[in-house]
């Protein structure tokens, strides 16, 4: 207990009592680590110990080094920390009551939970606003965004006041809010330099900032979501407590009693003594606060379809390509429905995935285009690469494959991972510089889940 603030100790001496031994040897123990699968993605079952509350969550060794693994590269799974997997559980009995849903997780980056919920309302025809506030963020998040490959989904950086001052848009938000970050000492030792014994009081107050700003976002009998990764009472049950005041009724998820989650007050913790995972804590409740604003009546507007320019890559019914200007983007009839709302104030541009850019009488492929490629497609031609290979090609160089000239998605066991253009002679490398390997050191520690 040297490392943490005699603060900190006390408060969680006082908090855990009798359980307070388990609770301080839990965290003297290493972080675990887990990766979520993208089922639309890989169907495959790894021989890995199963996350108890996500079928596709699972434990890998820890320092596992996943810039090894193409797969990780291609979006067929997510390095994700085990405990905040519950909010796919914890959804579902609310999620079988939505159609259409038009969901907010405004503390978005790096991406995790936003990928979890664009999976979970995929099949809904839902459309996902992964929001974040800080700007130096949003790179990672679109980057994991991308690579994940559902197009149901629209990164934007703006305050909780700005979506507040929209009315109520949403079906679901989801507030991931900032925090003391108690639950993340063990995995992150820099969280615990950040601590200090105001930590919890002035996150508090800052969290109840942020959701007087952003229930005006959420519609009438609309879901929010609130979590945090902190131990401290202040930042968890207490606030539920003033969010309540706001119109907020949290509702009861049911539990399985061998998870190992604890429910305090209307809320439901993870322990590091008790779980397989790090500290977080969720609630989720029902908006039973109507708030009355005047709309203006959004035109949903008509895309004219434009012809798919790639061979191999044929659209799935109800999605299409549109041409703006210069910019070949792809839609969904049924989706379109479902972000309307948001044309009141985006462009419907921004909203769009890129598929390919119109040069003259060239189309030069979007990255976006590869990695959504086998989920709004059918009967994909690729290009397979070997593990060698696959890596030439993260690192930006020639892979070496021999194809036909043109451009060409290239693929690691079957799942796509980027564009390259077929000069005869050589290969131009389309992966984003910006997202290349820079190093050679991790080419012979292979990680393979199925191994």
């Amino acid at each position: 207990m040297a490392n943490y603030p005699q603060a900190f100790i006390d408060l969680m001496d006082q908090k855990f009592k009798e359980e307070k031994n388990a609770f301080w040897e839990s965290l003297s123990l290493n972080a675990n680590t887990s990766i979520r699968l993208n089922p639309f993605k890989t169907n495959v079952i790894p021989k890995l110990d199963p996350v108890a509350w996500n079928p596709q969550g699972y434990y890998v060794p820890q320092d596992t080094k996943f810039v090894s693994d193409p797969w990780w590269h291609a979006g067929a799974y997510y390095v994700q920390e085990a405990s905040s997997m519950f909010l796919s559980y914890a959804l579902q009995p609310f999620l079988e009551k939505l159609n259409n849903p038009l969901v907010l997780d405004l503390c978005a980056a790096p991406g995790g939970k936003s990928t979890l919920l664009a999976t979970e309302i995929w099949k809904k025809n839902g459309f996902l606003v992964a929001n974040e506030v800080m700007s130096n963020r949003i790179g990672s998040l679109q980057e994991n965004i991308s690579k994940w490959g559902l197009p149901n989904t629209v990164v934007t950086n703006k305050d909780a006041a700005f979506w507040g001052k929209k009315g109520p848009l949403f079906d679901m938000v989801l507030v991931d809010a900032p925090c003391s970050g108690e639950g993340m000492f063990r995995k992150d030792p820099n969280a615990i330099l950040q601590w200090n014994d105001n930590s919890p009081q002035h996150c508090a107050l800052r969290q109840q900032s942020i959701l007087q700003d952003i229930l005006p976002a959420l519609k009438h009998g609309g879901i929010l979501v609130y979590s945090t990764c902190t131990f401290n009472d202040k930042e968890n049950k207490q606030n539920l407590d003033f969010f309540e005041s706001l119109g907020v009724e949290w509702q009861p998820i049911p539990l399985d009693d061998t998870f190992g989650v604890t429910q305090e007050g209307k809320g439901y913790s993870f322990y590091p003594h008790k779980v397989k995972g790090e500290g977080f804590f969720i609630a989720v409740g029902i908006l039973n606060k109507e708030v009355q604003i005047a709309f203006k009546t959004i035109h949903k507007p008509i895309l004219k379809e434009f012809q798919n320019p790639f061979k191999g890559l044929n659209l799935k019914e109800n999605w299409f390509c549109t041409l703006f200007e210069n910019e070949i983007k792809i839609a969904n009839s049924q989706m379109l429905e479902t972000f309307s709302p948001l044309l009141g104030f985006m462009d419907i541009r921004k909203i769009l995935w890129n598929w390919a850019e119109k040069k003259g009488n060239d189309f030069i492929p979007h990255y976006q285009s590869a990695f959504c490629s086998s989920i709004v497609c059918e009967n994909i031609q690729l290009s397979e690469l070997s593990h060698e290979e696959a890596l030439k090609y993260l690192r930006k160089e020639d892979p070496g494959v021999h194809t036909e000239k043109g451009y060409k998605l290239v693929a690691y066991q079957n799942i796509p991972l980027g564009w390259i253009k077929n000069l005869g002679n050589r290969n131009n490398n389309l992966y984003p510089s910006q997202w290349r390997i820079l190093s050679h050191r991790y080419d012979k520690e292979v990680f393979n889940m199925l191994a």
